[in-house]
């Protein structure tokens, strides 16, 4: 193969990988408009409506099963879940390609995951999201209201979804 080939070959797989893990980069979603509501299956069998966790905040974790900062960033908001033991706080994890529902429970184990999975068929609700990488953090606030979105994985994306999650939780503490 050409040295040119090899090039546009190695920039088209670079710029694939940074749209995949987001790169710091904002989704389409702006803080302090209203979440949209949704309903979807989970992992359990049950079913999570959004609007039934009105006056908690919400931390969704869009991800995929075949991404390894997805998990790296579900086991990091287990972490935060134990940390944050607040019964108006809710984390769950909507996976866009849920089909093999096998690896898909392989994974939860692995993890220890213990909040809700949502099968995301269709991935039409990271659509309504405007989801454009994985993972994806979107925090919603006790009114309804997005928060703060952060899109692919980094220590700093971490700390700022802590930070925020905690910044939420103590403004509901004097209403």
């Amino acid at each position: 193969m050409k040295l040119s080939v090899k090039i546009i070959l190695m920039c088209f797989l670079a710029a694939s990988a940074i749209s995949v893990i987001g790169c710091g980069r904002r989704a389409g979603l702006k803080t302090g408009e209203p979440a949209q509501d949704f309903r979807l299956d989970t992992l359990s069998n049950d079913r999570f409506y959004l609007h039934q966790h009105r006056g908690k905040v919400v931390v969704l974790v869009f991800w995929t099963t075949w991404c390894r900062y997805c998990r790296t960033e579900m086991a990091e908001l287990q972490s935060l879940r134990q940390t944050v033991n607040n019964d108006d706080f809710v984390i769950a994890a909507v996976c866009m390609d849920p089909e093999n529902t096998t690896e898909l429970r392989r994974i939860v184990t692995d993890i220890g995951i213990r909040y809700p999975v949502l099968l995301d068929k269709g991935a039409e609700v990271a659509s309504k999201y405007k989801v454009a990488a994985v993972p994806s953090i979107v925090i919603i606030d006790r009114q309804g209201n997005i928060g703060l979105v952060r899109e692919g994985y980094s220590r700093s994306v971490s700390q700022q979804v802590r930070s925020k999650v905690t910044s939420l939780i103590e403004q509901g503490k004097g209403t």
